[in-house]
């Protein structure tokens, strides 16, 4: 994210000068230094101008388009007049691929009786929530629109007897690829599961049919709302996070609508300074005495970490959070009291209920490819297979009850996420989302505002490369901040929410 000295808090000595620099929240945990330097505005106008979108991505980039001309719709999605927890006129669905081990499905068919059941009991849809709650296993490789067209469905519009709005996607970014996904979320509410083991799936659905079949009884979870955010020594990229997204979201009451809205709710925002956002803190979080109340919901914002492919650690600690007790940028290879990864969840964890939302890079996931590759780049962490992370999923599959859902990156999280040249902070997509989830909305729901974002960032990029009038700078914040939105993804039932009647 390239801004101007007046659009940011005061520079420290000790960190470099930001102007005309894109920075990317990653490290490399084998040495300390950047995933990626510090890139020149001009250099990533550059990079863009060099990306060859394939055939998929220019068909798709064209559809939006063209549906947002014949429409005039700017949003894709559920029409105004149905409510998102309107479970009978939303539908939902559960998406395998073709080829899905059965003892998988047979782990989901218990969350899809449950969906079922819930749906034409509870929302009064009788014997039309057969028809609005599917199960789908035909997916086979084809592209997403493609697929809804199979359906007899495609962007622009929700029919749930076709395609329900929520979609749960089974299985390995391998079969159902993370691009899959990201477009599929262009005008449906996406959620995604994976795990090695089968038993993972069976903790996952009993975690999950457990929080929400006490419903009326005290919930896991209270009313806080805590913000967590290290500021590494020498180190431009947590500068920016920490100061423009985590502490406005955190303090300010001007900038941050939502919580105005909140007030009577009871809401309480708690922010870990930088200088104590250490691994600690996350581990007193997390792990809690049996009883005690975890918070609703934990944002973090922080470097991710990628390894060299060959690396045992890639596989276990990619996207693992970097903490402040790691002194400072290049200090040298990182050790695991530096980082948060799955393997600090031990069997004391107490965070059942709870939703998590990092902001990191491959915070989510990998994939097996370099969207923002530079020439001459050498890319690190980029690995024959794609993979989900091992945070997210040990958070989801805790064995005392695990997280309702994560909110993360895949791929590299560039700083356009947080500001916009020249106009400063753009936290609103994080508003929406908080919005979403603290008012007991469903989580697919939540992403809303990321993927209306990058849909019309999209088509502003069309627009400038076929002018042909646009500046470096033009180009490169449209394309990352497009690439940026469009990488949020939900780990976890995009059906799932808070219960925020019963929350302690």
């Amino acid at each position: 994210m390239a801004a101007t000295n007046d659009e940011r808090p005061n520079q420290l000595e000790d960190e470099p000068q930001l102007d005309n620099q894109v920075f990317v929240n990653g490290i490399n945990g084998a040495t300390g230094d950047y995933l990626v330097p510090p890139v020149s505005i001009n250099d990533a106008a550059e990079m863009m101008r060099h990306h060859q979108p394939d055939a998929e991505e220019a068909v798709k980039d064209k559809i939006i388009s063209l549906i947002q001309q014949r429409t005039q719709q700017q949003t894709f999605g559920l029409p105004d007049f149905v409510a998102p927890e309107d479970f009978d006129q939303t539908g939902w669905a559960i998406v395998f691929h073709k080829d899905e081990d059965p003892k998988v499905k047979a782990a989901m068919q218990r969350l899809f009786d449950h969906r079922l059941k819930t749906i034409r009991e509870e929302f009064g849809a009788g014997d039309d929530a057969e028809k609005i709650v599917q199960w789908i296993d035909d997916y086979n490789g084809e592209t997403a629109r493609e697929w809804l067209i199979k359906h007899r469905a495609d962007f622009g519009t929700v029919q749930p007897t076709r395609m329900p709005y929520y979609i749960l996607l089974i299985g390995s970014p391998e079969r159902i690829s993370f691009k899959f996904g990201h477009w599929l979320a262009g005008g449906y509410a996406v959620g995604r599961l994976h795990f090695a083991a089968v038993g993972d799936y069976d903790a996952y659905v009993d975690s999950l049919i457990r929080y929400e079949s006490d419903a009326g009884k005290p919930a896991p979870t209270n009313k806080d709302v805590v913000f967590w955010g290290p500021r590494q020594r020498n180190d431009g990229a947590t500068k920016l996070s920490s100061e423009l997204l985590v502490k406005p979201l955190a303090t300010d009451d001007t900038q941050i609508r939502i919580f105005k809205k909140l007030a009577k709710t009871g809401y309480t925002r708690k922010l870990i300074t930088p200088a104590d956002s250490k691994k600690q803190a996350l581990l007193d979080l997390l792990h809690r005495n049996a009883g005690v109340p975890a918070p609703s919901l934990l944002f973090t914002a922080s470097h991710g970490l990628a390894w060299p492919n060959g690396d045992a650690r890639q596989t276990t600690a990619q996207g693992a959070l970097l903490c402040q007790d790691y002194f400072g940028l290049s200090a040298g290879a990182l050790k695991p009291e530096h980082y948060l990864s799955g393997d600090d969840l031990d069997t004391q964890a107490n965070v059942f209920g709870m939703i998590c939302f990092h902001v990191a890079c491959y915070g989510a996931g990998t994939p097996a490819e370099n969207r923002f590759a530079l020439q001459g780049e050498t890319p690190i962490g980029v690995p024959d297979k794609p993979f989900f992370a091992r945070l997210p999923q040990a958070l989801l599959t805790h064995a005392n009850g695990g997280v309702l859902g994560v909110f993360g990156h895949v791929e590299r999280a560039w700083q356009t996420s947080i500001a916009t040249v020249g106009a400063g902070t753009q936290l609103q997509p994080f508003e929406e989302a908080f919005w979403t989830i603290l008012t007991g909305k469903p989580l697919g729901h939540a992403l809303t505002g990321f993927v209306t974002r990058a849909n019309e960032l999209s088509r502003q990029l069309s627009g400038q490369l076929e002018e042909g009038k646009a500046t470096n700078q033009d180009l490169a914040d449209l394309w990352l901040a497009r690439n940026d939105a469009e990488t949020f993804i939900l780990l976890g039932d995009p059906a799932a929410r808070l219960r925020t009647e019963d929350l302690q």
